[in-house]
């Protein structure tokens, strides 16, 4: 499976659990909590690819880097799509 794949696996899986997390717990539900930490994990996948490539990429300055680094730390799936983009450019 090649690195775009597992990339662009991991941020929709982590959407979806976002989403339908945040719908169970307006509604109060049970396993809402359970639903946030199964997303948690999923995005570490995507993460972790985004600020490898990020930060291999020899033609991003210092300054690039970190944004991206704080857009994956707080804006996690927000950020993933935006960086999905010129992720799939480059592979």
């Amino acid at each position: 499976m090649s690195k775009i794949m597992i990339y662009q696996t991991s941020l929709f899986i982590t959407m979806i659990l976002f989403i339908v997390g945040s719908f169970m717990k307006i509604q109060h539900y049970t396993y809402a909590n359970d639903c946030f930490s199964l997303a948690l994990i999923t995005s570490i996948v995507f993460v972790f690819l985004g600020l490898r490539d990020a930060f291999q990429d020899k033609t991003n300055d210092s300054i690039v880097k970190m944004m991206w680094l704080v857009g994956f730390v707080f804006f996690s799936w927000l950020t993933g799509l935006l960086y999905y983009r010129s992720f799939k450019k480059k592979n």
